[in-house]
């Protein structure tokens, strides 16, 4: 006598074996709580590979992590230099404002933010642990390390981005 398989466990064998794909997900992160999230890092949690993470304008004081994820974060119009100034991740002075495993291809990115008031040993701004990861369209400033500043350990393009006021003690 056969087993029959239900539609939905069916599916879920399809979805954990890789033979199907649910389309990439677009997720906004705005602060007054009318988008899918207030917090970037909780975007980032509930995000998986190929997912976008829109980020409106406001101050989001985070320490966020990549966590291996090949996403893209990004603000609603990336090569908007009035949009990016009010597209924060502010770290707090806390650690590196962005965090990548070091996993990340050249198929994640991170486009159009303010990276700024990170403070760490190694990368204040984006510590990028050497993760392929595109940085474009941002603005990082005034973050502080012991080695690397502004960006470090980052082997993926950065292009288009304004680095100012960052500094770092063993340059």
């Amino acid at each position: 006598m056969k087993e029959k398989i239900g539609p939905s466990l069916l599916l879920a064998a399809l979805l954990q074996s890789g033979a199907m794909q649910l389309p990439a997900a677009e997720y906004d992160v705005k602060k007054d709580g009318t988008g899918d999230f207030t917090a970037i890092q909780d975007a980032i949690d509930a995000s998986r590979h190929g997912d976008v993470i829109v980020v409106h304008p406001g101050q989001f004081y985070e320490n966020i992590r990549f966590n291996g994820k090949n996403i893209i974060l990004r603000s609603t119009d990336p090569p908007d230099r009035d949009i990016v100034k009010v597209t924060i991740i502010d770290g707090d002075g806390v650690t590196s404002v962005i965090t990548l495993d070091g996993t990340e291809s050249s198929e994640s990115a991170i486009s159009g933010v303010t990276i700024m008031n990170g403070d760490a040993d190694f990368g204040g701004g984006i510590r990028g642990n050497g993760a392929e990861t595109t940085i474009s369209h941002c603005s990082i400033e005034a973050n502080h390390a012991i080695s690397g500043g502004a960006v470090m350990d980052c082997d993926g393009r950065i292009a288009s981005c304004t680095v100012e006021l960052n500094s770092a003690i063993n340059g």
